[in-house]
């Protein structure tokens, strides 16, 4: 119920006669909030023992490309959605990567032409929870549970490779999808990216870290609390303007970049030849931390209703905010 009146009133934000003071000057300092981390348990079906790079299974596929290995999440049909399967597929890949000194650096991306990844296979969470498995004791830990913890600690680990990983953020990124992604070093963006942490619509919250990354974003937390509970999707372009892309480019050439991908070694040779193929681009330092970049090339509508509204103290005030705004007959 609340999300339904919240979601009425977050539409008066985009009508030409909201009454927000469009002159006034907002507090947009980023807050830090906590991102708690997840205790240790160990992955199974290790995929990548010994040293073959060359690994797959049906829903995860690894290749060594020249200096560097390419991971692709292979569920198009499914949008390339994860499930407790990949997640446990992935861990001891990254772990094996982060060893292999002839991998200088990670390709992460979706199969297909649609999606990155829709996020996590909610539909198989739900089958568990109305229908449990009748061969499974007792003493077995339900999916709902096992899944997020493992999910999370792949995440986490993903968030501490000593290795640049490009994350390629083709189609629709949401939810689990932005997990895996929004920590690497790189991410790039392109016309038809489809981002949104859109967890709110279901009744859940936004996770995978979300309240560190939503709470240090370009235009400041208030931003990412309107991502958080709104679910609002952010396409193309957009995505580098608040920071979950550090890289936008066409299709095209990236199809150029691919092709001297294999060569590269350094971070910095590969900083520098990401930037030359970009539109748009910012640099990356080691932890992972952006170069500022000109206000008036990150412009987004309505930022400063979004940054008054979504930077009241409580739920209740933000309500209030966004039911005052006024809106003309037309809804935009």
């Amino acid at each position: 119920f609340v999300q339904r009146k919240m979601r009425r009133s977050v539409r008066r934000l985009y009508c030409l006669g909201g009454q927000v003071n469009p002159s006034a000057s907002y507090n947009t300092t980023t807050t830090v909030r906590s991102f708690a981390s997840t205790t240790n348990t160990t992955a199974t079906n290790n995929p990548t023992s010994g040293q073959n790079l060359n690994a797959s299974s049906e829903e995860v596929i690894v290749k060594k490309i020249g200096n560097y290995s390419e991971i692709t999440l292979n569920r198009p049909k499914a949008l390339n959605a994860l499930n407790l399967n990949m997640v446990r597929t992935l861990k001891p890949i990254y772990q094996n990567l982060m060893q292999d000194s002839s991998t200088s650096f990670i390709v992460l991306r979706g199969a297909g032409e649609k999606a990155f990844c829709a996020g996590g296979d909610v539909r198989s969470i739900y089958d568990s929870v109305i229908k449990p498995p009748t061969t499974e004791s007792s003493n077995t830990p339900p999916l709902s549970r096992t899944f997020f913890e493992e999910e999370y600690q792949l995440d986490l680990l993903i968030s501490r490779l000593p290795k640049p990983q490009i994350a390629v953020l083709s189609g629709i990124v949401m939810g689990g999808g932005v997990g895996l992604s929004i920590f690497s070093r790189y991410r790039i963006a392109f016309p038809d990216s489809l981002f949104a942490m859109p967890e709110t619509g279901i009744g859940f919250f936004p996770d995978v870290g979300a309240s560190y990354f939503l709470s240090r974003m370009r235009h400041g937390f208030e931003y990412g609390m309107y991502l958080a509970m709104t679910g609002h999707k952010l396409s193309g372009v957009d995505l580098w303007k608040t920071g979950i892309a550090t890289h936008f480019m066409t299709k095209p050439k990236f199809a150029e970049l691919q092709n001297v991908l294999p060569s590269l070694k350094g971070a910095q040779e590969l900083e520098s030849t990401l930037n030359s193929y970009s539109e748009h681009h910012v640099n990356v330092n080691s932890t992972g931390q952006m170069d500022s970049v000109p206000a008036e090339t990150v412009k987004l509508p309505h930022l400063n209703n979004i940054v008054h509204v979504f930077g009241q103290p409580s739920l209740k005030q933000i309500y209030n905010e966004l039911e005052s705004l006024t809106c003309p007959s037309k809804k935009l």
